[in-house]
């Protein structure tokens, strides 16, 4: 049965090498121009510029060569990367000279949400015909949507040091923040699809839940709300980020999908195809036509088109194609990860979705143009998990289960969602709506017991390059082997994975011996205090990824308990996402926390979820592994949660379990020295070994008196490279230094590692 379903390998075009190395050497370049200007700048491009030559010529006279298409594509994403980084130069020095100027602002993509308050991308044009990229901060109030355009007098911040690099790789120049906004929608087409999305979106106003959040984001590109949510965790969990980004695998799989529906309705297969580029064109209708949206649906029918053509690589080099004008119109979306996603998604179609489908056809047995549907999601998974896991930080185990349960019904979903709103529209019956609500919260059930499922997911941390290695061997290894699908095949495969799985999760922790180690997480608390299999974390910072990375980089994947100092978003902000992904038995907090109503402590209780919450007093004792701790501070809450309610927590550390301390370490969240020094006036505190600095190292963090009682040999600082705080505070420093106490900080060290023995305590850092 499976011969019937045998595909042949694919051969890479020699235009997709052209492509590839346009592409890298694009980005590459873009990163290194960043800094340089000038004569070096044109010394850059006017050298790809004569490697472009020179492989002209020889194209010319030696025919069509694979490596000298390569070396082209290599030369003409150096003469990219020049073009967008003088155009970057330039609109950065128009903008940041102009002053206070009247400019006309157009936003392009839709609303962001962060810890920092909402956010969205817009180009600003000024009187004179200039215009360049800017980051806008919105008001809290303010429901602006794709090509909303908006007039204001003001003059364009400059990113911060720290944001540089930011702002560089989204081609912004800095930012505005507008306190109130008079939004008006664009005239001609643009106003015109702008209206239609909108209308579409006001459907579904009166509805709330998981459902709609989801209906909204795969029909409409409203991702915002979802993004906020406690559910994109979920969905994030079940390996399934990718169908609800604006991305060629998203509008790939429910093109798929769809194709599917119509073959049921023996549609002719030319007729479907064209039926399928309507729907691709309504969803950039839909969803807003931003940028992201229209690279999307090019790729996506190229894959369609290609269907006309009688060449077996007509998709792969029209994908290339793609790119290379994608490029060459706007250099700077070489580093863009939604392109990135969109195309290794197309990729992974082109290549191994008819070999992916072969193989389920053998062993599920089931219609073959289902098989065709899944075989396309497994193929854009594959090819989008270097992405997705060096973002994220995390892998799926069961993505495999939840993609196959998605697929037959994405169609519904994104196609349902779309085609409610507007019959709920002609007919004023808003029934259509609830009903597309109804079944999408279905879905989401589903996905939420999936997400349940112990060990579903875990944290990973690798280089992105070392995934990537990975990755691109394994296909390449598919490719020259092409095996045939066998059960034997299949057995050797799931065995192999499930022992990586098991020595992931079970053996790695045990390899760790009794550890205390600072996470670096950004501008954030994190750290890891851990004795063989048993570990406890200190605070989880704010940036989700960064956190997991780090606690995959320590190889934790379980936690006994998560102890919060307390509830400011840069000490907990990321424990839902550490929830999704690491196994938690319990969340200790200050007890006062459990009853204040303050805003922070009601988000920090809710972020819990269903991990219980255990309230810690003064004088409470509790251990795990090695180590024991006793609560110092707070007597009660003074501040509704703030810096002065922050848990005080001393810890011994009993390496060798005699029944004698080997270490001690003090912790203090945001404390400063007017409640530690309550604590040493009250004889408290005594000497340590490793003291955690209060508030990041700030000014009021430490006082000579308070050294005097510590004593500390090590200071662990946590702050992020060139934050807008100034932390650590030189003063602080300069009090450490005189007291000859070493200093480890993450903005200079990254991740440090405590390790406690018996007889020594030695430190080692990530850089």
């Amino acid at each position: 049965m499976s011969d019937q379903f045998f595909v042949q390998k694919p051969a890479l075009t020699p235009l997709f090498f052209c492509a590839a190395a346009l592409w890298a050497s694009c980005a590459a370049g873009l990163v290194v121009l960043e800094a340089i200007t000038g004569a070096g700048l044109h010394a850059f491009g006017f050298a790809g510029l004569a490697v472009a030559i020179v492989c002209a010529v020889l194209l010319v006279r030696r025919g069509l060569s694979s490596v000298v298409l390569l070396v082209l594509g290599a030369g003409l994403g150096m003469m990219c990367a020049c073009v967008g980084a003088l155009h970057m130069h330039l609109a950065q020095d128009i903008a940041h000279r102009n002053g206070l100027t009247q400019y006309r602002f157009q936003i392009v993509e839709d609303v962001h949400e962060s810890e920092y308050g909402r956010y969205s991308i817009a180009i600003a044009s000024d009187e004179a015909g200039n215009s360049f990229r800017v980051r806008v901060n919105l008001p809290a109030d303010s429901d602006a949507l794709c090509w909303d355009v908006f007039y204001k007098q003001c003059s364009i911040r400059a990113p911060s040091q720290a944001a540089q690099s930011y702002y560089w790789r989204k081609g912004c120049v800095g930012s505005i923040t507008p306190y109130d906004l008079d939004l008006r929608k664009p005239k001609g087409p643009l106003g015109l699809i702008a209206h239609i999305r909108e209308a579409g979106l006001s459907e579904y106003q009166s509805s709330s839940g998981e459902g709609v959040l989801l209906l909204r984001s795969i029909a409409f590109g409203d991702r915002g709300s979802l993004f906020a949510s406690p559910f994109y965790g979920t969905v994030k969990r079940c390996g399934l980020a990718h169908i609800v980004a604006v991305s060629g695998a998203h509008l790939s799989i429910a093109v798929a999908a769809l194709a599917l529906l119509l073959q049921i309705l023996r549609f002719p297969k030319r007729l479907s195809i064209c039926f399928q580029a309507v729907f691709v064109v309504a969803y950039v209708l839909f969803t807003g036509a931003p940028h992201s949206a229209v690279r999307a649906c090019a790729m996506v029918l190229c894959l369609l088109f290609a269907f006309f053509g009688k060449r077996r690589n007509m998709a792969l080099n029209s994908l290339s194609v793609c790119i290379i004008v994608f490029l060459a119109l706007q250099p700077q979306l070489a580093l863009s990860t939604s392109l990135a996603l969109s195309a290794a998604a197309t990729l992974g179609i082109v290549l191994f979705s008819g070999y992916f489908s072969w193989w389920i056809y053998t062993f599920l047995n089931c219609a073959r143009p289902l098989c065709e549907i899944l075989g396309m999601t497994f193929a854009a998974l594959f090819c989008t998990l270097p992405i997705t896991v060096s973002l994220f930080g995390q892998l799926s185990f069961i993505a495999p289960l939840s993609n196959v349960l998605v697929a037959p019904v994405f169609a519904i979903l994104c196609v349902g969602g779309m085609l409610a709103a507007v019959l709920s529209a002609l007919f004023h019956a808003p029934l259509f709506c609830v009903l597309a609500v109804g079944f999408a919260q279905l879905f989401c059930d589903t996905l939420t017991l999936l997400a349940n499922v112990p060990y579903a997911a875990t944290v990973v941390s690798a280089p992105w390059w070392l995934i990537a290695f990975t990755t691109l061997s394994a296909g390449v290894a598919i490719i020259k082997l092409w095996p045939r699908p066998s059960w034997k095949a299949a057995a050797s495969l799931v065995s192999s994975l499930l022992a990586f799985a098991l020595a992931l999760i079970v053996c790695a922790p045990t390899s760790h011996g009794t550890e205390i180690v600072m996470l670096d997480v950004g501008q954030g608390d994190a750290f890891v205090l851990r004795s063989g299999k048993d570990a406890l974390l200190i605070d989880t910072g704010n940036q989700d990824s960064a956190v997991l990375q780090a606690l995959a980089r320590s190889g934790v994947h379980h936690l006994d308990a998560v102890l919060i100092s307390h509830p400011d978003s840069d000490h907990c902000a990321a424990l839902p996402s550490i929830i999704q992904f690491v196994e938690v038995d319990r969340v200790l907090v200050a007890k006062d926390l459990l009853d204040c109503s303050c805003f922070n402590c009601r988000s920090l209780r809710l972020s819990a979820g269903d991990i219980p919450l255990v309230g810690l007093e003064c004088g409470s004792a509790f251990s795990w592994g090695a180590f024991s701790a006793r609560v110092l501070a707070p007597e009660s809450f003074v501040d509704e949660g703030g810096n002065d309610d922050s848990l005080v927590v001393r810890i011994e550390i009993d390496a060798n379990s005699d029944g004698v301390g080997d270490a001690s370490a003090l912790f203090c969240g945001d404390a400063e020295t007017e409640v530690l020094d309550t604590l040493a006036s009250k004889g408290e505190l005594d000497s340590v070994d490793i003291l955690k600095v209060g508030h990041h190292g700030s000014k009021h963090a430490l006082s000579p008196e308070l050294l005097e009682v510590l004593t500390p040999r090590i200071a662990l600082i946590s702050a992020g490279q060139n934050n807008r705080y100034g932390h650590p505070n030189p003063d602080t420093l300069a009090l450490l230094e005189e007291a000859e106490v070493e200093i480890l900080r993450t903005d200079t060290s990254g991740d440090v590692v405590c390790i406690i023995e018996a007889s020594s305590l030695k430190v080692s850092t990530l850089r």
